[in-house]
């Protein structure tokens, strides 16, 4: 008898892309060996003022079969993915998470879950960036992003893991932080697997705008794991302790960089610094460590067979 099969989405305000990436579910070969009945794609809208809900109900009155389930939370990913692990069905013993606007290669729920037999407590996904930009300069930094990423992703990314159930059971997701996933690798310790056949396809960012907000994003997670007193002891690869690093030190580390690394480090370290410096003013700001959710960029293409 196959396993239950259950895959949480946290969405917050993505009509242009949950149909997309819902399909790119139903496509998965893991999807299509589990028979109806015996697996969901539960969707968590959290505090979605768009269409995203409407479009959500529509698909699962199209499949017929109580696939495709909706439920409503307060805003906030953390929020949402606390709602999620309590709701999705008690018969699957490994969640899948992943966001609402990327693209899941057809074998990737196979490969996460097949690296789940062991001792693992999460399986991480490769992310593969999809480098169309609005600037000369975002596509440059696009593609070197791309060939730096192409020998795996050694962190545990939100855009697509799984995780043992009675492991994310026991985890106590803070409502206000920032990197949830990094959050959840801290946790699981030396738990974690990273599957490089397991593929997850994004939009990179497409201005530069956007290019910042994630940096500000990823330097003020760290910034929140560093005052919650989470980063000692915690591997060096990890987003939340790499993103507390200085400019200075990143410097100091070029000569070991590969070519390509050297490139993208020139590229990126003037608008780093600035993303830095605004991620401290913005916890200066606040008493409570949070984030002000900043728009997604939205998947305009087809899923890559790669």
């Amino acid at each position: 008898m196959a396993d239950f099969l259950s895959v949480g989405i946290a969405a917050y305000n993505e009509e242009e892309s949950i149909e997309r990436m819902l399909s790119s579910v139903f496509k998965s070969t893991l999807w299509r060996q589990t028979p109806p009945g015996m697996r969901e794609v539960m969707v968590c809208c959290n505090g979605c003022t768009d269409k995203t809900e409407e479009i959500v109900k529509r698909i699962s009155v199209e499949q017929r079969r109580g696939d495709v389930k909706l439920i409503v939370s307060a805003p906030g990913k953390a929020v949402a993915w606390n709602a999620l692990v309590k709701k999705m069905d008690g018969r699957a013993k490994v969640l899948f998470f992943a966001d609402a606007d990327v693209l899941v290669h057809r074998k990737a729920l196979e490969n996460l879950k097949s690296a789940l037999s062991g001792r693992a407590l999460i399986a991480a996904a490769r992310i593969v960036p999809l480098t169309a930009a609005d600037s000369a300069f975002m596509r440059g930094i696009n593609k070197l992003s791309k060939e730096v990423l192409r020998s795996g992703t050694p962190w545990v990314t939100g855009m697509l893991y799984g995780v043992k159930r009675d492991f994310a059971e026991s985890v106590k997701m803070p409502a206000n932080i920032i990197c949830d996933d990094t959050f959840l690798e801290i946790k699981a310790g030396n738990r974690v697997v990273f599957v490089n056949s397991a593929k997850v396809y994004y939009q990179s960012a497409r201005k530069i705008r956007d290019y910042m907000n994630a940096r500000i994003r990823n330097f003020a997670g760290g910034r929140q794991f560093y005052e919650m007193g989470l980063l000692k002891g915690v591997p060096g690869a990890l987003v939340g302790k790499e993103s507390m690093k200085s400019w200075r030190e990143r410097i100091s580390q070029f000569g070991k960089l590969s070519r390509v690394e050297k490139l993208y480090t020139l590229a990126t370290l003037p608008l780093d610094r600035v993303a830095f410096a605004k991620s401290k003013s913005y916890f200066k700001k606040r008493k409570t460590p949070g984030w002000s959710k900043s728009q997604t960029a939205k998947l305009k293409v087809r899923t890559p067979r790669g």
